[in-house]
């Protein structure tokens, strides 16, 4: 594969060579939910939020943290124009964030994750969010329970996270990187791309901030190394400890720069059980299923463009709001 044809990419293109039908698709901003799956590509299945604290974030562009109690649920609307400054969620019981543009932007002290979630005591659940870390050198795309004692189920469904950056001996950046503990991490439908890491999901128990994912399943993935980074062997996805894994429909580029890698771009360790294999190559056949929405799109970008349908506004339609 001419790794040298891909480039560094812009938040609603995540893979360079993704079919055009795939592409649209991957990124239509549409709500599915945790209900029963959608009858058809252009219907949405509904969480209900009802009873959750209300953040916009189009009203708090500049607030970072945001701290809760244990008991509260809290539901975060994503931003139309691209967020500039990381989100971290200190706390909460069932935390959501719903749709949105983040392209934070630091030139120094970069944030830990363009959305990082800290000790959570019910459940994570982010979708339909769009993140470019270009302008964040070294931060995750997202950050799972850090330092969260409680195992709790987390999704992360409907989402991009590209120009995801780091080195060995330096800032280690991943795509998704849970920090704490988790019963069942069920990503659906994500595109992403990384010089350095991809879905660091190997259970570190022993590690204070490392991820503790009992099982993991992870359906109509797209990860891309991008160019540079470490000269070594680098995972897209590393799983191990004691996990169950089950991957549907989950499409890798090859390693970029050695080729006698353990697994390829897919590290598997000690004891982890895992159903499914990885594909190569270029994933021409790939689409989604279930509750995507082709009539919705985003053209944002990292740039300051304003995303031309709001996933609030789509939501709420489909769902009667």
């Amino acid at each position: 594969m001419n790794h040298g044809s891909i480039q560094r990419v812009s938040a609603p293109r995540a893979l360079s060579r993704l079919s055009a039908k795939f592409l649209c698709l991957m990124l239509s901003m549409g709500l599915a939910g945790a209900g029963p799956a959608a009858a058809g590509d252009d219907r949405f299945s509904c969480r209900d939020f009802r009873g959750y604290r209300i953040i916009d974030l189009n009203e708090n562009s500049y607030q970072e943290t945001f701290v809760f109690r244990s008991d509260e649920d809290v539901l975060f609307l994503g931003p139309d124009s691209p967020r500039r400054k990381h989100l971290r969620i200190d706390g909460g019981r069932h935390v959501a964030v719903l749709g949105g543009s983040f392209a934070p932007s630091y030139g120094y002290n970069a944030p830990t994750a363009a959305i990082g979630t800290k000790n959570q005591s019910g459940s994570i659940w982010i979708e339909g969010v769009s993140i470019d870390n270009e302008d964040s050198y070294g931060s995750d795309g997202i950050v799972l329970n850090a330092a969260g004692a409680k195992a709790i189920p987390a999704t992360v469904l409907n989402t991009s996270i590209v120009n995801v950056q780091g080195t060995e001996g330096g800032r280690h950046g991943d795509i998704i990187q849970p920090q704490g503990r988790i019963s069942l991490l069920d990503i659906e439908n994500l595109v992403g791309s990384t010089s350095y890491q991809g879905l660091f999901l190997t259970r570190q128990e022993g590690v204070s901030y490392g991820g503790k994912v009992e099982r993991i399943k992870l359906k109509n993935v797209q990860l891309e190394h991008l160019p540079g980074g470490d000269k070594r062997c680098l995972y897209l996805i590393a799983v191990g400890g004691n996990q169950q894994i089950e991957l549907d429909n989950v499409y890798l580029t090859r390693q970029p720069h050695v080729s006698h890698c353990s697994g390829g771009s897919f590290f598997v360790q000690n004891s982890a059980k895992v159903t499914g294999s990885p594909e190569y190559g270029e994933p021409e056949s790939a689409e989604l299923s279930g509750a995507s929405v082709t009539r919705v799109s985003s053209s944002g970008g990292s740039k300051g463009k304003a995303v031309a349908a709001s996933y609030r506004a789509a939501s709420g339609a489909a769902c009667g709001q």
